[in-house]
């Protein structure tokens, strides 16, 4: 599947319901609930995003799913919980930005950046139905697995939705394998040489 009309056809021919129009019409609803729960789920390298920070208030993306990193400049700020900047009593003798958190939808400091820095996120991919994503493009079965146990859930259909639970499943633990160890560099082999 490459197109989101080529899912919602997968998808009516898995549930097998044809001309039962109730369900058909909510064949976009599965799909839609699917992809909550993928963007739930799952942490893959593809939907990383860096964005600038700059104006205060510091304002997280509507697309914000989880923080990676934050930098300032050429430093990495750590991550801490927000009761430990908002009850910190070194908030006010510190000049540099050392820790960061969130609270609401917004960042905050133990000492306001001076100048610009860079949040890295996960990001929620648009919806399928206003535009393709490249994690759809390479794990369309995901997609189509997700949308088949929600589909489940409202044909009440247990066996089945103990499948397509165990596919989704299964093919998520895959992908945060897979997006993990593409970080890690790969040892080169030993060579030994009888010179």
């Amino acid at each position: 599947m490459n197109t989101y009309s080529e899912l919602l056809a997968a998808v009516g021919a898995f549930i097998g319901q044809g001309g039962n129009s109730e369900v058909e019409t909510q064949i976009p609803v599965f799909i839609s609930l699917g992809e909550d729960e993928i963007y739930r789920d799952l942490r893959h390298d593809r939907m990383l995003k860096t964005v600038s920070i700059g104006l205060f208030p510091f304002v997280l993306p509507d697309d914000f799913l989880e923080a990676k990193a934050f930098w300032c400049g050429d430093t990495a700020i750590s991550y801490v919980q927000p009761d430990m900047i908002i009850n910190s009593d070194e908030t006010s003798t510190n000049t540099v930005t050392t820790r960061w958190s969130i609270l609401g939808n917004e960042l905050i400091f133990d000492v306001l950046p001076s100048g610009c820095g860079e949040l890295i996120y996960y990001a929620k991919p648009a919806p399928l139905a206003t535009e393709v994503n490249v994690l759809f493009k390479q794990n369309s079965d995901l997609f189509l697995y997700a949308a088949l146990a929600n589909a489940m859930i409202f044909l009440h259909d247990e066996t089945r939705l103990q499948s397509w639970v165990a596919a989704y499943q299964a093919k998520i633990n895959s992908l945060m394998g897979v997006s993990w160890d593409e970080r890690i560099p790969k040892a080169q082999p030993l060579v030994i040489s009888n010179r």
